[in-house]
């Protein structure tokens, strides 16, 4: 139990950095290049390949003015010109000034999870800009990490329990997970799972802040008492040794 809660609170952090290191990237641009500038598509193309260059896993870049027209893009989309104000994702962001979406289609009708900041010029002018993540980002920080599990899986939900990366066990990114989105905690906490066919598993999971992602570690119970029983078999032979070690040193 303790190593799935270690693995999760480690990977949580990999993830929350993740998330945080591209909000602030967004916020730094908008610091340095003033609305004029990035209003044009040729710039912000420039801004999105210094992006990619210095972070990694970034799609596109749109800028957005205050009534919700795309009025520049950069990426491999024709999207200038798109209006998102009806977007749930434009109102929040303009109404909290930060949002991290869930993994969600959109207009391109692909996967995929964004992050848009508010910002405003020098002269008062207020936009959002946004920036589309590769979602193979998110999938390979849990990837390699599975081979730890026995038995197990790793993968992230949103609160309505859609999976936002693959899981081996429950299927690609938009399955829903067949058990019960785990309650909302601060820090990472463990629960046991019983899915739809009546296996159970034991599960760390963590909220990841500002976002909407539930990072879920799960363990076949019956790997973890193999596991047990493993080390219970190495213990018991090391205290054979010892005793074997003892007993020569006494007849010597």
């Amino acid at each position: 139990t303790q190593r799935l809660v270690r693995l999760a609170s480690n990977t949580r952090r990999n993830i929350n950095h993740f998330t945080e290191e591209r909000v602030a990237a967004l916020r730094f641009v908008t610091e340095e290049e003033s609305f004029a500038y990035l209003s044009h598509s040729w710039n912000l193309l420039t801004t999105l390949n210094n992006l990619k260059y210095g972070f990694g896993g970034l799609t596109d870049l749109g800028v957005i003015d205050a009534s919700g027209l795309q009025v520049a893009y950069a990426g491999p989309y024709n999207l200038e010109g798109k209006n998102y104000a009806d977007q749930e994702w434009f109102k929040r962001t303009m109404r909290d000034g930060v949002y991290v979406s869930d993994v969600f289609l959109g207009l391109r009708e692909v996967p995929h999870t964004i992050v848009a900041i508010r910002s405003s010029d020098s002269d008062g002018k207020v936009y959002a800009i946004r920036a589309t993540l590769e979602t193979l980002r998110l999938a390979g920080l849990l990837e390699d990490i599975r081979g730890n599990i026995i038995g197990g899986d790793a993968f992230l939900i949103n609160d309505r329990g859609v999976l936002q990366t693959p899981s081996h066990r429950y299927g690609d990114v938009l399955s829903r997970v067949p058990f019960t989105v785990p309650p909302s905690a601060e820090e990472t906490a463990v629960m046991t799972i019983t899915d739809a066919h009546g296996d159970r598993y034991l599960a760390a999971y963590a909220y990841i802040e500002k976002s909407p992602f539930v990072l879920v570690f799960s363990e076949a119970e019956a790997g973890i008492f193999e596991e047990w029983a493993n080390l219970r078999v190495v213990f018991y032979w090391f205290i054979a040794g010892c005793v074997l070690v003892m007993s020569i040193i006494g007849v010597g």
